[in-house]
């Protein structure tokens, strides 16, 4: 099996917890990359924001190296397949060697990823927490400056190599696990579906 399908009765919408292999380490020296390549993809108005929001009221897409992994999230969908379908094709295109990063879209995307981490900063209460964060992470207490800087540093060349190490396994049944939560009556016709991506759903 390479995943779960869960029928609840109190739940008319989809939610999917997605994961492939990612990155292990919080310093390690591609991380600035992965945010921005997955920031790219998922930012308002970016290529996710415009197709996948008429199928799901939510989605997420975040590497996690406590776990090593790569987590792609999908919530309140009304059709889980289509917004599953939707996210794959648009990161297998942005995968092709041919593919171009639209220069308006990675400015947005630089700016919107600085500004988040900036935010975890904003009060006194943040910076506590965030030097607990730190600590855990095994991390300097200045890594959320570090990261700024190098994030405003990441070029499209560095995105298509970690686009290329990261994410061409995100959709490999043999590489990637799913969770899926859904009402009964669509836990057949969803496993169905998913069958097509190589998800064999216990």
């Amino acid at each position: 099996f390479t995943g779960t399908i869960v029928g609840i009765g109190c739940v008319e919408s989809g939610f999917m917890f997605h994961t492939s292999p990612g990155l292990k380490d919080f310093m390690d020296p591609d991380m600035p990359g992965l945010l921005l390549y997955l920031q790219y993809l998922s930012q308002l108005e970016g290529p996710m924001w415009k197709k996948i929001r008429k199928n799901s009221y939510g989605y997420n897409v975040v590497p996690r190296p406590n776990e090593g992994l790569i987590v792609f999230t999908l919530y309140r969908a009304t059709n889980i397949y289509e917004a599953f379908k939707d996210a794959k094709t648009i990161i297998e295109a942005q995968l092709e060697e041919n593919s171009e990063f639209d220069d308006t879209l990675m400015e947005s995307a630089k700016s919107s990823l600085i500004f988040e981490i900036i935010e975890r900063e904003k009060t006194v209460g943040d910076l506590v927490q965030q030097a607990m964060l730190n600590s855990f992470k095994g991390v300097s207490k200045d890594y959320n400056k570090y990261l700024v800087d190098q994030v405003a540093a990441v070029t499209v060349k560095d995105l298509r190599r970690v686009g290329s190490q990261y994410l061409s396994t995100m959709f490999k049944p043999g590489a990637a696990k799913a969770v899926i939560v859904c009402h009964p009556d669509k836990v057949e016709s969803i496993n169905k579906q998913f069958e097509e991506f190589g998800h064999n759903l216990k």
